[in-house]
């Protein structure tokens, strides 16, 4: 019987903006729902990359775990405060690997059936 190990640093990470076909620029999470009783994750986002500036939303579907870790340190965050992305990785569908996203405000991880992003460009 012959085990494959997979090494973490050869896994390659899934990025937003190759998933979008962009150059790498800076990403802004407007605002983050959870809908169908935490079976479904959107998050609303902001591209830009002067000139360009594109809204864009990921939706995870069909999750099995949401983790939530806040970065302020128990400070309520204000409504009108946005995220600024600092690392992520979207991970793969089925639940084959988690996505992971951290920004200024929260790191959430995610284990998911599938995702779709949505933009109107």
């Amino acid at each position: 019987m012959t085990i494959c190990h997979q090494r973490e640093s050869t896994i390659m990470r899934r990025l937003i903006h190759h998933s979008l076909g962009l150059d790498p620029g800076h990403i802004v999470i407007n605002d983050i729902a959870v809908m169908e009783w935490g079976s479904e994750i959107i998050f609303d986002c902001t591209y830009e990359y002067p000139p360009d500036k594109k809204t864009f939303r990921l939706i995870f579907s069909d999750c099995r775990s949401i983790e939530w870790f806040i970065q302020h340190d128990g400070v309520k965050s204000r409504s009108f405060e946005k995220s600024q992305l600092i690392t992520h990785d979207l991970g793969d569908g089925n639940y084959q690997r988690t996505a992971r996203i951290a920004s200024t405000v929260v790191e959430i991880i995610i284990a998911y059936g599938r995702l779709k992003i949505e933009r109107d460009w």
